[in-house]
């Protein structure tokens, strides 16, 4: 016995009759829309669509990243030239340089 509630399982169950029903007497051009409307919307919340789209984008930027040839080497830093540190008499004494060597 069917309650009538909105969501009893009769409820579902004539709602599921009445929708293949429509879909089996659409001409065959609104069938095609139809199909072509179900197969690009995936089933699922906007939140869960949109989070398949946004991985599904990610993946493809991921592998044509990788697909990608390397770049070539940078070519290697030549060696920094020191600048001589100013001559003190502390450092000449130290080091022996000049007349205290």
């Amino acid at each position: 016995m069917a309650t009538g509630k909105p969501r009893s399982d009769a409820y579902k169950q004539r709602r599921r009759w009445k929708a293949i029903a429509r879909i089996e007497d659409m001409m065959p051009e609104q069938r095609a829309r139809y199909d072509a409307w179900q197969a690009s919307h995936a089933p699922g919340s906007p939140g869960k669509r949109q989070r398949r789209r946004q991985d599904r984008d990610a993946a493809q930027w991921l592998q044509a990243l990788l697909q990608e040839p390397a770049a070539p080497p940078a070519p290697p830093a030549p060696p920094k030239i020191r600048k001589p540190k100013p001559l003190t008499a502390e450092r000449a004494i130290r080091d022996r340089i000049g007349v205290f060597a």
